[in-house]
């Protein structure tokens, strides 16, 4: 049987499989639809990681001629004198009975860039899943944040090994300038020290380097200060209510809030203000009775820093509207590392479908000659293949 028929090794198959059930679970991660146990994800990357070790292992042998020839006597072609001295002369391997090697044996680099490079993305995968901190919050103009607090965050993602009281920053937020993408916000970044490490005006989009941490801005809109009254229960609500898009509907934000049957609907048009124009502002209150709403203060445009009363003793005050960005922090994702496996891992596969080497093995006969297999091997040295 020809090396064009060998069967993948079980390692091979085994590494597969690890391979196949790492790329599973981070999509499944990534998707978000399907809970997916960290604890699982770095069992597969470890496993995958040390397959990939074994598999650069045998291939770096292969680049090197120390493993054994890699195919079996089949259909064979006689060759005598000259042409049966210059295949010994090709094998890396000989012995009394015969022996075997390769043919252009430089392209067994391009495995071994392959089983290298998955390494690297399995190792940059360990690490992202074991140290990685990702979160988001929204931050208004003039206010500042401590990473270092949970609280700061609306969503946080932490490794198994991560700390997110390493992120010992303040971001300190000034004003924030919608019409002008170029320089849409002023930052200031300091350590625990207070210690400014970044500060300036950012564009929109924009992404501040700190060290390993990354600092970056995904979102804007308006936010309004409101005040929820009832006549006996006093003060309802009283705090910024942060405003997000609403589709279709370029320039208009809302939000509902809901507590047990009551709704607070805000909303704010024409924002960013164009012109000196203030934005215009909509609130109303409902009450849900059974299947139906019943207006307490009907939804119409309020006036900042006036009182709109509506039924049962119910009033709203909006104060003023503020501009907030969504800022987010990235901690340990490895990008650099898994790109440059990828990269690796993509030029690997190209060249081995482009520059194969060709493995012989050979039999010594009793006359001097000696049997070559497969025949294709015979016909590559002929035409000057090296080993």
């Amino acid at each position: 049987m020809s090396n064009s028929s060998r069967r993948p090794s079980g390692l091979t198959l085994v590494t597969g499989v690890v391979y196949a059930g790492f790329a599973l679970a981070l999509v499944l991660k990534i998707a978000g639809g399907l809970a997916v146990p960290p604890e699982l994800v770095v069992a597969l990357a470890v496993l995958g990681l040390a397959g990939a070790l074994r598999l650069l292992v045998r291939a770096s042998s292969g680049v090197l001629g120390h493993g054994p020839p890699q195919a079996s006597m089949g259909s064979s072609i006689r060759c005598e004198g000259e042409d049966a001295e210059r295949v010994r002369r090709a094998a890396l391997k000989r012995e009394g009975t015969g022996g075997g090697g390769q043919i252009a044996r430089w392209a067994m680099i391009f495995p071994l860039l392959v089983h290298l490079s998955v390494a690297l993305v399995f190792l940059s995968g360990l690490l992202n899943v074991l140290f990685h901190t990702e979160g988001r919050w929204v931050q208004f103009a003039g206010g500042g944040k401590d990473l270092d607090l949970l609280e700061t965050y609306q969503e946080l993602d932490l490794g198994l090994l991560a700390d997110p009281s390493d992120l010992r920053y303040g971001v300190i937020l000034g004003e924030i300038r919608p019409g002008e993408p170029e320089r849409l916000f002023d930052m200031k970044v300091v350590d625990s020290s207070g210690k400014t490490l970044q500060e300036g005006p950012r564009a929109v989009r924009s992404v501040v380097p700190l060290g390993n941490t990354s600092l970056y801005q995904w979102g804007m809109g308006p936010g309004v200060r409101l005040t929820l009254l009832q006549r006996e229960r006093g003060r309802l609500f009283d705090q910024p209510v942060v405003l997000w898009p609403t589709p279709g509907k370029p320039g208009r934000f809302h939000e509902n809030l809901e507590s047990g049957n009551l709704k607070l609907m805000v909303s704010v048009s024409g924002w960013p203000p164009a012109g000196g124009e203030a934005p215009r502002v909509f609130a109303g209150v409902y009450q849900r009775e059974g299947e139906r709403e019943r207006a307490l203060v009907p939804n119409q445009r309020v006036e900042p820093s006036s009182v709109t009363e509506g039924e049962e003793g119910y009033a709203v005050i909006v104060w003023e509207v503020r501009s907030y960005l969504g800022l987010g922090i990235v901690r340990g994702t490895h990008q650099t590392l898994t790109r440059v496996g990828l990269l690796g891992v993509l030029l690997g596969l190209l060249g081995w479908a482009l520059f194969r080497p060709t493995h012989f093995v050979y039999e010594e006969q009793e006359d001097g000659a000696i049997l070559v297999s497969p025949p294709r091997a015979w016909a590559r040295l002929q035409r000057g293949g090296k080993s």
